[in-house]
């Protein structure tokens, strides 16, 4: 009895493919729908390449600032195509990402109503992979036509770096929501591919690679144990690909030591755009290439699954004029001080940072009442006779690699409503904190700032 209701369960599964794969109006939606995907996809298999071109040239110019080398060089300009993404010659792909984006726009009267603002994210991906490939250009015209002798234009380069990171981070918000929109239309129409589990493995995977890029070593933790627990249901190829995944992970998540060339970088970016990455998407033979391979060549009705975009960060040179990020008076710190100005210090308090590049945002806490302070950041003064606003006052930090770290809240004046206080915000772990610190004329208040990597 039990093997003729099995045997009517995979009946009924097999009716039910045979029904979405012959509704012609769910095929075409389903075509449309991947034909963005793979846009998607090879789009992100173009921003590697620029990816590591940036990479390159920011480590050239930190050698031209920091070392003295003779000169900066974008090495590859040359001998890549124009557009990386357009790729004529089909240099990097069987069929390049503009090929896909004018199959998407072929096919967008067939895209299914619920995802109808799914075509205009990707257009916004489109634009932003020519500003992507446009930077390349960008930054070597600059430095043939500028004299890198003088300190403005070394900082204008960084800032063209840091529009990269920008675009870049862009693209990876796109996508989630891209994602986020098309599983939950492929879940409802039974147009997802789980076989072997891999649904579960996959929304693990992503989770593992969120927590790693946001510096969540108790977040990559809590998505590794269930995942080395699915890889067991991976037959083949793909599970030894999941293993080496998993094993990078563990490299993660126990400080294993990485690459000379990513120390500054640290290794929560070795292990995402390295050493994870190389093993998840096509250009790694990934375990994500090897399930869409699978879906293509099975010709079932399902979605492809969306690889995952790297991120950038720029890497600044240590000489003061160039580095936005200020650096303290008192680059070692074993105690932190007691009074400043003949005025008491109070500290109590204490927040937790993942990076030694600190970005804070200083406001008036509720409303403006006049507030006027000064800040001091390890012994320096980054901030004299500020009228706090209800708008944020942006602060770069730059951390003192050992010994301690402070910040200190310093009235220069009474408000309205005493004390001065003032709220400090700032990200940890890829989310926003906000301490609350106030000072009078008799007494300052100092936070202490612990940067982990754990």
């Amino acid at each position: 009895m039990k093997n003729i209701i099995a045997l009517f369960f995979l009946l009924c599964m097999q009716a039910f493919h045979l029904v979405a794969q012959t509704n012609p109006i769910r095929e075409k939606q389903l075509e449309a729908v991947n034909a963005h995907l793979s846009f998607t996809n090879e789009a992100i298999h173009g921003m590697l390449i620029v990816h590591r071109m940036l990479e390159n040239f920011n480590q050239e110019v930190n050698k031209y600032v920091d070392l003295e080398s003779a000169q900066v060089n974008f090495y590859g300009n040359a001998d890549l195509p124009a557009n990386v993404f357009l790729d004529l010659d089909h240099y990097f792909y069987e069929t390049t990402p503009y090929e896909w984006f004018e199959k998407c726009r072929e096919l967008r009267k067939d895209f299914p109503d619920e995802l109808a603002n799914i075509p205009d994210s990707v257009q916004a991906m489109k634009t932003l992979t020519d500003q992507i490939n446009a930077l390349r250009f960008t930054l070597d015209g600059f430095i043939q036509t500028h004299d890198l002798t003088q300190a403005e234009n070394l900082r204008q380069i960084y800032d063209q770096l840091e529009n990269g990171v920008t675009y870049y981070d862009r693209f990876y918000a796109l996508k989630q929501h891209l994602w986020q929109s098309v599983s939950a239309w492929a879940g409802k129409h039974s147009l997802l591919y789980e076989q072997d589990h891999t649904l579960a493995i996959y929304t693990q995977l992503m989770e593992l690679l969120d927590a790693i890029r946001n510096k969540d070593r108790e977040g990559a933790l809590r998505a590794f144990n269930p995942l080395r627990t699915e890889r067991a249901e991976l037959p083949g190829k793909q599970g030894i690909t999941m293993k080496a995944i998993l094993d990078e992970a563990n490299g993660y998540l126990t400080n294993h030591s990485i690459p000379e060339f990513y120390n500054l970088y640290r290794s929560y970016y070795y292990y995402y755009n390295v050493g994870i990455l190389n093993r998840t998407n096509r250009y790694g033979n990934g375990w994500i290439a090897e399930v869409n391979q699978e879906i293509r060549q099975s010709g079932r009705a399902e979605v492809y699954y969306l690889e995952e975009p790297h991120f950038f960060k720029v890497i600044y040179p240590e000489r003061d004029d160039i580095n936005p990020y200020q650096a303290g008076k008192d680059t070692v710190i074993t105690d932190i001080p007691q009074e400043l100005e003949k005025r008491e210090i109070r500290s109590n308090k204490v927040i937790y940072v993942d990076d030694p590049y600190l970005t804070v945002q200083l406001y008036d806490h509720k409303d403006q009442d006049g507030d006027i302070v000064s800040i001091n950041f390890n012994g320096e003064w980054v901030l004299k006779k500020q009228l706090l606003k209800n708008e944020p006052i942006e602060l770069k930090l730059r951390l003192n690699d050992t010994g301690r770290n402070y910040l200190v809240l310093h009235a220069e004046n009474i408000g309205k409503r005493p004390p001065n206080t003032m709220a400090l915000k700032y990200t940890y772990r890829g989310n926003e904190r906000e301490i609350i610190l106030n000072s009078d004329m008799k007494e300052s208040e100092l936070i202490e700032i612990e940067y982990t990597d754990r």
